[in-house]
């Protein structure tokens, strides 16, 4: 979000030029408040939402809409630029676990993204099927499709009966926009919450670049009561694959989680994550690495029927 603060509050700007013009109150937030890189857009989206005044409250309107146009716009600007690589290591992430020795089964994947990409890596990379916890226009997803419940929902997604999926982007969108307070109560979010507790009943949980803060508050309360709450298992270990500041920041604001830093985990060990916080590198990348060297130490063959990991694999060995 932090990234996405300076063109949001340009494009308001822009936007609510005349309107603002009229109002010293929007027009103070606009001058003062939305250029501050400190500032929690989420938290201010949701201050302006419960103003009695008119005013704000279209400017919440406008924040959310610039919001989804500045997001939208960064993602194409990265699918351009990258062209098919953009869903690179989620491939990888997948076909990792379709190596038939591996002694990790997926059992699905949670996501607040609005983006695409994750998709792209399963149908157009990986030729394999979604399954999204919700009906579709596809219809009944194959037993071998892979479940992807995205939270706070999609700009693939249509609203219709059954709901209508694309993988892209610039489409309306059904989401969740930012801010403090995430209504999750209407169909398909009922059902999509539903199932991801349903989905947690699991052995591991990894954050891949989550930082968790503090405004994903439904998300943290759904890990804490399926992380203790179990009627029949241990709580579930959780990995953050990510630096080990984020992990430390995560600790310390929910030490309840008891969320694993890469340091703590077997075979990856300091140096991998030190060395990636250093260079400013992309630690889910390095993660990966380190799974593939192990992988390829341990097992006969990493070969699956896309060959994806194997390249990677290979790839990361020389």
């Amino acid at each position: 979000m932090k990234d996405l603060l300076t063109p949001i509050a340009e494009r308001v700007a822009r936007r609510m030029e005349e309107t603002a013009a009229g109002h010293s109150g929007v027009q103070r937030l606009i001058n003062e408040v939305l250029p501050d890189p400190d500032v929690d857009m989420e938290q201010l989206i949701t201050f302006l939402d419960e103003s009695p005044a008119t005013a704000y409250r279209k400017f919440a309107t406008e924040l959310r809409e610039a919001f989804a146009a500045v997001l939208r716009d960064a993602l194409s600007g990265v699918r351009n630029e990258i062209g098919d690589d953009h869903s690179y290591l989620y491939a990888v992430l997948l076909d990792m676990h379709s190596v038939p020795g591996s002694t990790e089964r997926l059992s699905g994947i949670l996501t607040l993204n609005y983006d695409l990409f994750l998709e792209h890596a399963i149908v157009k990379v990986l030729g394999r099927e979604i399954d999204y916890g919700v009906s579709t226009g596809a219809g009944r997803p194959s037993p071998d499709a892979v479940p992807v419940l995205k939270l706070h929902g999609s700009f693939g997604w249509t609203w219709a009966w059954p709901l209508a999926m694309s993988l892209d982007h610039d489409t309306d969108g059904v989401w969740i926009p930012p801010g403090i307070r995430k209504p999750k109560t209407e169909y398909p979010f009922n059902a999509i919450w539903g199932m991801a507790r349903e989905l947690l009943d699991c052995d591991i949980v990894r954050l891949i670049g989550c930082n968790l803060g503090s405004n994903d508050w439904d998300l943290i309360s759904l890990l804490f009561s399926t992380h203790y709450t179990h009627t029949s298992a241990e709580p579930y270990a959780i990995e953050v694959i990510s630096s080990p500041s984020t992990a430390k920041r995560i600790n310390d604001s929910f030490p309840y989680l008891k969320a694993k830093s890469l340091v703590e985990l077997p075979d990856v060990g300091t140096s991998v994550a030190l060395e990636s916080q250093a260079t400013g590198g992309n630690t889910f990348e390095y993660w990966l690495t380190l799974k593939a060297e192990q992988m390829l130490n341990e097992l006969e063959t990493v070969d699956t029927h896309s060959g994806i990991f194997a390249r990677f694999a290979l790839e990361m060995a020389q």
